[in-house]
């Protein structure tokens, strides 16, 4: 498998699972998460969460049903935000428009979420989104700020899996 090859099906099956995969999960694994899987050829993605305004989740690509690549994530609204209490993600003002900026075309290599800034058409909101590394090894950030202030953060830690895959964080710790 050439990188390139997991890079296009990762972007393709985040293209096609958010933000609309919110079907909650029943089975016995993943009880009152929520999720979905995206499926093309022999290749499977399965995005499973859970929380509303603190989340965890986790991204795992299967190759012929074996584990090939996995992100997990946690986040959410800081606790000095006025919409920590929202737990209705339609209601809430803050995830409105993060789904604004994960809907908006971004063309860097690996589309996790957002591209790397989208702002308000006000200039209340601030979207950014920090990668270092690549589809092998990578951690990432991302932020919203309300009025200059940050409201939300996610991170992000993934790559490639298996046996004989060399592992490589710690290259990519932050200076």
């Amino acid at each position: 498998m050439k990188a390139s090859e997991l890079e296009d099906f990762v972007n393709e099956a985040i293209a096609n699972g958010w933000p609309d995969n919110t079907v909650a999960r029943t089975d016995v694994d993943f009880p009152k998460f929520y999720g979905g899987n995206y499926r093309r050829d022999q290749w499977r993605c399965l995005d499973v969460w859970s929380g509303a305004t603190t989340d965890a989740g986790m991204i795992v690509v299967f190759l012929k049903e074996n584990p090939v690549w996995v992100c997990t994530y946690r986040g959410g609204i800081l606790g000095s935000s006025q919409h920590r209490h929202e737990t209705d993600v339609a209601a809430n003002e803050l995830y409105r428009f993060l789904v604004q900026a994960l809907r908006t075309p971004n063309t860097e290599h690996l589309r996790l979420r957002g591209p790397e800034e989208v702002k308000s058409a006000d200039g209340r909101w601030r979207y950014s989104f920090s990668l270092r590394g690549e589809i092998l090894s990578f951690v990432a950030f991302e932020h919203i700020y309300e009025d200059g202030e940050l409201a939300y953060e996610r991170i992000f830690i993934g790559g490639r899996v298996g046996d004989g895959v060399q592992y490589g964080l710690s290259s990519l710790a932050w200076e």
